[in-house]
């Protein structure tokens, strides 16, 4: 079974009215081009900044999530979108959604692991000074099967996609903004390995980078198969791309590699 990908590269700008008008342009030209499933980064809505969580932060049924909904309903695709800042009460989530052709919600998923770190030159940055915690993992289904979400810094913990892919997923989508700094380490690298430890689909959905408010984002939205190999890296620009991919891919490396099987050698000694 083969799917068509589309990714919303978008540069979040200050903003939020005009992001919100670029992200709709975006989906629609993916949607042109024939994408069943389209996908945004991290923040689509928001500059990733403490001050900006904050101001833009929406309630759930508000322009952000209902542009996200219309959208999918008008142009009969599915929407993974990204995340936005979404306020509960005095808490703020890193929220994701996922719409169905219909524009019906058929997923959330709130942020598990918030980005709390020092650089090299001893700057710090805490998300979750500003950013409550999620507290549930699960997957959602398609036509095309089941997938799953982590978002950003959510890629470095593999038992979180482990738990996924014992669920069923076999595609999992990772709305981004890393660092520069980290980025150029660790976000093809994680994405790769992700695919290969769980011979799945990643598709990493980033931020665009730009001379203004989103200046260090890494960028790099990739695509990686179940054998690791990258079929699409975007560069650094704000942009928008469709690719396709083949669902066959995962079983013919399952069978290469039957690493499953390996791995229940492992799980009887640690049930010991």
């Amino acid at each position: 079974m083969k799917i068509n990908i589309g990714i919303a590269q978008i540069s979040a700008k200050g903003d939020k009215d005009l992001n919100i008008k670029n992200i709709s342009e975006m989906t629609r030209n993916l949607a042109k081009k024939g994408a069943d499933i389209i996908v945004y980064p991290e923040m689509w809505n928001c500059p990733y900044n403490h001050k900006y969580f904050k101001k833009f932060a929406e309630n759930k049924y508000e322009t952000s999530y209902n542009t996200m909904k219309n959208l999918a309903k008008e142009l009969g695709v599915y929407i993974v979108g990204g995340s936005i800042p979404i306020k509960f009460g005095e808490k703020i989530y890193n929220e994701s959604f996922v719409f169905n052709r219909q524009g019906e919600e058929i997923y959330n998923y709130k942020k598990l692991h918030m980005f709390d770190v020092k650089f090299k030159n001893g700057r710090e940055f805490k998300e979750s000074n500003s950013v409550e915690f999620g507290d549930k993992l699960g997957v959602f289904n398609t036509e095309f099967g089941k997938m799953g979400i982590g978002i950003c810094y959510d890629l470095r913990f593999p038992e979180m996609f482990k738990y996924m892919k014992d669920l069923g997923a076999e595609i999992f989508f990772v709305p981004g903004n890393f660092t520069i700094e980290t980025g150029s380490y660790h976000w093809e690298l994680l994405l790769r390995s992700r695919a290969v430890d769980f011979q799945s689909f990643l598709i990493g959905a980033s931020v665009a980078r730009d001379e203004d408010l989103s200046k260090n984002s890494y960028a790099h939205s990739i695509v990686a198969d179940p054998m690791g190999d990258v079929l699409l890296n975007l560069g650094t620009d704000q942009c928008e791309r469709v690719i396709e991919i083949d669902l066959e891919k995962i079983k013919s490396t399952e069978e290469k590699l039957p690493i499953d099987k390996s791995r229940e050698v492992v799980g009887k000694i640690i049930n010991l």
